[in-house]
């Protein structure tokens, strides 16, 4: 099946994601929590893209849309430079720590206005990355935990997990070098 990517024609198989389709052919999607061993977060929405179907247009998430028809895509097209760059507002008023969200923001000549209230002292988007990583090696030690501000990546009670392994995938694959939970460096140091 052949699809359009910000003008260059592109191969690719029915129901493959669109941000390795791009990857393959040398077109880079911006992103923050795709990784190609950890497929499916779709957290950041970084990554997001407009879709031209023929009748109608949409913005998606590229690396959970899988491509089932022939498309044309846009990765920079003005609507979705201004999404992303409030996507990114969003995200580096939630981890101002972040040193890789805003230089991305910067990137997309986006600012984080002052209405966006800052979290003290925080690198973590809440992407994600590290309990899926942390459950593929069957450890299951954190996890998401608390709902709407208060959401954040713990072990279960703050406390020791006795299922971590110590293996620290969990801060290998952090997208911006947030350090691993309290709780593991306390078990860590007991270890």
């Amino acid at each position: 099946m052949k699809i359009i990517i910000d003008g260059r024609e592109c191969t690719c198989e029915k129901g493959e994601y669109l941000i390795d389709v791009a990857g393959r052919n040398g077109i880079t999607i911006p992103r923050l929590c795709h990784l190609q061993s950890l497929p499916g977060q779709a957290s950041c929405r970084v990554c997001i893209v407009e879709v031209d179907m023929g009748s109608y247009r949409q913005v998606v998430t590229a690396c959970v849309y899988p491509v089932e028809q022939e498309i044309t895509v846009y990765t920079e097209s003005e609507k979705i430079k201004k999404h992303r760059a409030m996507v990114l507002s969003l995200l580096s008023a939630m981890a101002p720590e972040s040193e890789r969200a805003a230089a991305m923001l910067k990137y997309a000549g986006g600012a984080v206005p002052e209405r966006f209230t800052r979290q003290k002292d925080e690198k973590c988007i809440l992407c994600g990355l590290c309990v899926k990583a942390c459950e593929s090696v069957g450890a299951g030690a954190i996890s998401m935990v608390g709902r709407g501000t208060e959401k954040n990546v713990a072990m279960p009670y703050e406390e020791r997990a006795e299922t971590c392994i110590l293996c620290l995938n969990c801060a290998s694959v952090c997208p911006t070098n947030c350090e691993v939970p309290s709780a593991y460096q306390s078990q860590n140091e007991t270890a």
